[in-house]
């Protein structure tokens, strides 16, 4: 259960210091169209919404960054003016870029954006969302710890050695030993 007082206390306060007042210290940004070129955006939105289940959920309104107001709204209508949101409609979109509208649950605070989503919660819960952008092949920045204001890199494997004549990782189409084995 979401403590409202703790949110009461927030309104005019920066979604960090909700961060910071729910505890919510590891944050990970999916990349968004421009930096890979693929995405989904209902996949997206069914992503993280598998992720948030059947927890209660605080709707946050922004304004440039500050906590303005929040309300409930039960998961089908967040979830359809989520999908509007692509089609610039819905409760969710407004041409002030300056306001968006975010989601508080128990374990995570997340903006989705169509194409993006900010994803903050403990640690624990950063990773187990990470597992699964990746078994669905989600593109996203390096985990940051925002305590100690550092990027967390994942462990990904990476082939130890890479035959001369296989196609090179840097995705250029060329044998490994005619592009970067040079």
């Amino acid at each position: 259960m979401i403590d409202i007082t703790k949110l009461d206390n927030l309104i005019g306060k920066e979604d960090e210091d909700l961060e910071e007042e729910f505890g919510f210290n590891f944050y990970l940004e999916t990349k968004d169209r421009i930096l890979s070129r693929n995405v989904d955006e209902k996949k997206l939105a069914d992503i993280l919404f598998d992720f948030i289940g059947n927890q209660e959920i605080i709707v946050v309104k922004q304004y440039d960054g500050k906590i303005q107001e929040y309300f409930k709204m039960n998961l089908d209508e967040i979830k359809k003016n989520s999908l509007l949101f692509i089609l610039r409609e819905g409760r969710f979109y407004n041409e002030d870029c300056c306001i968006c509208y975010s989601f508080l649950c128990e374990n995570c605070w997340c903006t989705y954006f169509g194409d993006t989503i900010f994803f903050s919660s403990n640690e624990e819960n950063v990773f187990k969302f990470a597992d699964i952008l990746d078994k669905n092949n989600i593109e996203y920045h390096d985990i940051m710890d925002l305590v100690e204001g550092i990027d967390i890199k994942r462990n990904v494997s990476i082939p130890k050695k890479i035959g001369r004549n296989e196609p090179c990782p840097c995705g250029s189409g060329k044998k490994y030993k005619k592009c970067c084995l040079k």
